[in-house]
């Protein structure tokens, strides 16, 4: 395996688990309008330390590793879901911005931001399935 690779493949690790942090914090905001409030303030702070430099991780090593790689089908397929992943983390890290100045108008403000991250979220999560499959299958046939 090459360091390359194995950056990438830490890269994912760390944003997978990111992401699967977040959502364990997003689903407490229902309690409260303090926990909503709470929970923001803290992806926040996640997406700024962790998050965003494991995308940016991931999306540098992958375009890297594609200058060396001939294109195939199956690669071509990949990379359109991972750059649906890419693109919705993307929106969703947007709309956490969103919500931090959502936070100066108050919770209802908030709450509507949240609704948009939860909506932009599902293309992430059916990407990634789709894009680590595929990964898994051409990592595991070469």
């Amino acid at each position: 395996m090459s360091g390359l690779l194995l950056l990438h493949l830490l890269g994912i690790g760390a944003w997978m688990g990111c992401v699967a942090v977040e959502v364990l914090i997003e689903a407490r905001r229902g309690g409260s309008p303090e926990l909503h409030l709470d929970a923001a303030a803290l992806h926040l702070r996640i997406d700024l330390l962790v998050e965003v430099p494991a995308l940016l991780l991931v999306a540098c090593t992958g375009i890297a590793m594609l200058m060396s790689s001939t294109l195939t089908a199956l690669l071509v397929l990949k990379l359109f879901f991972a750059a649906v992943a890419v693109a919705s983390n993307a929106g969703c890290v947007w709309i956490v911005f969103k919500r931090r100045q959502a936070m100066k108008i108050g919770i209802e403000a908030v709450e509507a931001e949240s609704a948009r991250m939860d909506r932009m979220s599902l293309p992430l999560l059916g990407s990634w399935l789709i894009t680590l499959s595929i990964g898994t299958y051409l990592l595991l046939g070469s």
